[in-house]
This record gives C-alpha cells, sequence and structure tokens, in this order.
C-alpha cells in the first residue's frame, strides 16, 4: 500500500503541469491638477472634462471577471490638498433609491444605496481607510489596521460629500485630505484602492476589482499618483514593474504588461491567450490518448474540445481578455481533475488485483 500511496503521489505532481494565468490587476492613473472642481454635486467643472473616466465595474463578491449591470462613473484626481473623487451612479428608476439612514457613522449605511471607498496607502492588502456615503450625503468610516483590529470609531471631518442627482441618477464629489487618508503621496506612489457600490434599488452589487471587498483587501486594484498620466505601456512597465509585488498582467489598450517574477515584458492580449490556449490543447490531446479506449472519456473530451475552441482568443477588449484567461484555466483544471481520477482509478484496480 505504502507503493501504491507514492505511486499516486508521484502522478498527482506530473499531472499538475497546469500553471494559473497570473491576476489581472485594476489600475487607475490619478492626475495632478492645478485647479481642483467646486465641489457642487454637479460634476461640471472643467476639471472632470480632462480626468480619465473609469466605467468597468464586476459583479461583487464573485471570483470571475464578470461585468455589473449597474452603469458606474469614476474619476480621480488629486492636488497638493488631497484626492478629489467623482462618481456618477445611473439608475433606471430613481424613484426605489433606498436612502433611509441620515445618522453620521450608522455602521448600517449599507443596507441603502451607497458607495463604499477603500484606500490602502501603504498597498499592503493588510489594512485600510474605508469611507462610505449614501446618496444624500450620509456619512460612515472605518479604520482596518489590520486583519484583527478594526476601529469603528475613526471618523476624521476632513473628507467632504457632496451629493447630485437627477432623472437619470445619483452623483457624487468627494474630497478626502491627506490627513484623513495618513499620507501625501508623490509623483508616481502606487496605493491600493477599490470601490464598491451597493444598489439595492437595481438588486445588484458591484466592484472596481475581480473579488474586491471588506473582507479582501489583497484584491483591492491600485491608484497610481502622477503629473504626467500615460497610456505609454513601455513607460508604464518601468513604473510597474519592480513595484507591484507578484506575478501580474496589466491590460493596456490592446497590450499587456506581464509580469512573471523578476522578469516584466510588453505583449499582446491575443498572444498570451493563443499562448495558453496551446498549452490546454497540448493537455487535451494527452487526455484523449488516456481515455481513447473508454466511451465516456471521448464523449468527455468532445465536450472539452468544443468549450476549448469557443474561448475567444482574438481580442483587445480587457473584460473579454479576462474572462478567456479564466475559462483557460478551467479547462485546463478540468483536464487535470478527470485524468487524475481516472490514472487514480487505473492504478488502484492494478494494485488491488
Amino acid at each position: 500500500m505504502r507503493y501504491l500511496f507514492y505511486t499516486i503521489l508521484s502522478l498527482l505532481l506530473m499531472l499538475a503541469g497546469w500553471t494559473a494565468s497570473p491576476p489581472v490587476l485594476t489600475l487607475y492613473q490619478v492626475p495632478f491638477v492645478e485647479h481642483a472642481p467646486v465641489l457642487d454635486g454637479k460634476l461640471d467643472d472643467a476639471c472632470w472634462q480632462s480626468v480619465p473616466q473609469n466605467t468597468t465595474l464586476y459583479k461583487y463578491n464573485v471570483m470571475e471577471p464578470i461585468p455589473t449591470p449597474l452603469k458606474t462613473t469614476i474619476q480621480c484626481c488629486y492636488d497638493d490638498k488631497g484626492l478629489y473623487l467623482a462618481l456618477r451612479m445611473f439608475e433606471k428608476d430613481m424613484s426605489k433609491i433606498r436612502a433611509t439612514i441620515t445618522q453620521r457613522d450608522d455602521q448600517s449605511l449599507w443596507t441603502d444605496d451607497c458607495a463604499e471607498i477603500y484606500f490602502d496607502p501603504n498597498a499592503m492588502a493588510i489594512g485600510f481607510r474605508k469611507f462610505m456615503v449614501n446618496s444624500i450625503g450620509t456619512k460612515s468610516t472605518l479604520y482596518r489596521i489590520d486583519g484583527a483590529n478594526i476601529d469603528f470609531s475613526w471618523s476624521p471631518d476632513g473628507w467632504l460629500a457632496v451629493p447630485g442627482k437627477d432623472a437619470n441618477g445619483w452623483y457624487m464629489e468627494l474630497f478626502f485630505p491627506w490627513s484623513d487618508l495618513g499620507r501625501t503621496p508623490k509623483d508616481g506612489d502606487l496605493w491600493r484602492f477599490c470601490l464598491c457600490r451597493y444598489s439595492w434599488s437595481s438588486s445588484a452589487l458591484a466592484t472596481t476589482s475581480v473579488g474586491g471587498s471588506f473582507t479582501a483587501p489583497q484584491y483591492f486594484g491600485w491608484l497610481l499618483f502622477t503629473r504626467h498620466p500615460t497610456a505609454d505601456v513601455n513607460a508604464l512597465a518601468q513604473q510597474l514593474g519592480q513595484r507591484v509585488p507578484s506575478d501580474w498582467l496589466l491590460p493596456v489598450q490592446a497590450n499587456v504588461i506581464r509580469k512573471l517574477d523578476p522578469k516584466v515584458d510588453i505583449t499582446t492580449m491575443s498572444a498570451i491567450l493563443t499562448e495558453q490556449r496551446q498549452k490546454v490543447q497540448g493537455q487535451l490531446d494527452e487526455y484523449r490518448v488516456l481515455v481513447s479506449t473508454d466511451t465516456e472519456g471521448v464523449k468527455n473530451s468532445n465536450s472539452l474540445q468544443v468549450q476549448l475552441t469557443a474561448v475567444t482568443i482574438d481580442t483587445t477588449d480587457a473584460v473579454i481578455f479576462q474572462q478567456s484567461v479564466r475559462a483557460l484555466g478551467a479547462i485546463s483544471q478540468q483536464i487535470e481533475n478527470t485524468s487524475y481520477t481516472l490514472q487514480v482509478k487505473k492504478l488502484i484496480r492494478e494494485m488491488t488485483q
């Protein structure tokens, strides 16, 4: 039996050949502005006309890159005083907006239609400063020091949240002084960041980064403070390569900055997906040989081939890219699991005969 144990263990190691693709980063470039916006809830300042808009949010508490049906626009900028944030929360029926909490620092504010904003200036994915605001401007805060210590009494007075609304949605202009955030960034600094939106009127929740939430700061996205925002992938690769830890992918237009520590290179979405699909196809070809005499196995391999062929490879869309990466990983895992199960069953039969 000991021989059987070690044989199965060796087989497991052989079959664990697929390495999942690195996670895809969410990155917002936060430009420095000479003229700060006027906080009036209208979001019509000249400042906001020049600041990039971020519109991609994902379903909340789902570890898959599934876009949310909630239409949301986020803009960030900063100056010497602090950080400015503009939020547009579009809604189909404004009469259904839930806005019942009026008491400052009521921890049940999340039960209203609201936005939760998380800043991690240390970028350690351990602690964060959370700011929450509902559609009528009621505010709440907390300070997570680490996973075991949360200060619910933390209530800074400097930050401002000015609401606005019309028939299409509710809006918010926010200002966070550096004293409330605990640090003043320098040009090129990187913080971790996440925004979660609760829309009970639409029965939907959303997050700016896949998996990012109160309980999962390790999945927060990133803020890059810069006086010179750029779409130059070479410049971004130099800025981020050695400063964002672990392995990761960052889509920039049709390109992808890829870090496989310590190497950083630039490729395309299609090139990465083609490479990964070829690896999975190799796995599937080996699996076909393994099940060539098994009717159910052949049927399963044909099904897996259909799934593999259906994965979108030629794309320049960051969300579709993430979905394809995940799909290839899932197919690979199916092949690995099924192959392992078949091999183990075969060995057990041989060892017990």
